[in-house]
């Protein structure tokens, strides 16, 4: 599976949803989704991307099939959120440099928001150097959103090369936990990606491009779980 395109994917997903609870708030009139009485402006822009991305069978549908459907879109807003926390701080960087390791413990929904918080401070105190090489990726990874081939980003990558090897070689002892200085994640912001091609201008065809991309990515991540499964019991 594409790890770096799935983490992309929940930023995309989570800044759409953002964008739409935000039209929610200014109470746009020409909203498409006709809004009941008592539905809260999170539950109400929340069903309005559900009927977005299964526009298909989404009122065919049962109201178990719904709740599932709406428990997983939770779930992947709620990594979608976190991805974002970490790149204001850290840059959109760390999407191509974190591990897959790190990774996969954020998606964890065991993974507490204070265990989250722990990690981020661990990482920004034992290796401060971390958040200025991702922030030297932005202009990389806003660069693989839009479709770019490596040779046309080739010169930018060449430029960073030196900094990343230099970080490599000259890493100092670990800083003791006792010296750490806590990280106020709430205080860092970050511009949106502009994650569509630019053949993409308009609101259906942001849908289009979420409920097309978000279907190949359920199909790789489903594929993917039953294969640890599998080898979970070869076990």
């Amino acid at each position: 599976m594409d790890r770096i395109r799935v983490l992309l994917y929940r930023v995309l997903q989570y800044q759409f949803y953002l964008r739409f609870l935000e039209e929610v708030k200014q109470k746009v009139k020409d909203l498409e989704v006709k809004r009941k009485r008592g539905i809260r402006d999170a539950a109400y822009a929340m069903n309005h991307l559900l009927a977005k991305l299964y526009i298909d069978d989404w009122d065919l549908i049962g109201p178990s099939e719904k709740q599932r459907r709406r428990n997983l879109l939770h779930k992947q807003k709620h990594l979608g959120k976190r991805l974002m926390t970490l790149s204001s701080y850290m840059g959109f960087g760390i999407l191509l440099l974190g591990s897959p390791e790190a990774m996969g413990r954020i998606n964890d929904t065991e993974f507490t928001d204070g265990m989250f918080d722990a990690l981020v401070c661990y990482v920004s105190n034992t290796y401060p150097e971390i958040p200025k090489l991702c922030k030297m990726l932005d202009e990389v990874v806003r660069q693989m959103i839009k479709s770019q081939t490596i040779d046309e980003m080739r010169i930018h990558i060449e430029s960073i090369v030196p900094s990343i090897e230099s970080f490599l070689e000259s890493r100092d002892d670990l800083m003791p936990p006792s010296q750490f200085t806590r990280v106020d994640l709430s205080m860092y912001q970050a511009d949106p990606l502009e994650l569509f091609p630019a053949r993409l201008h308009n609101r259906t065809d942001l849908i289009q491009y979420l409920r097309t991309g978000g279907t190949e990515i359920y199909k790789e991540e489903r594929a993917s779980g039953l294969a640890c499964k599998r080898r979970r019991i070869s076990l």
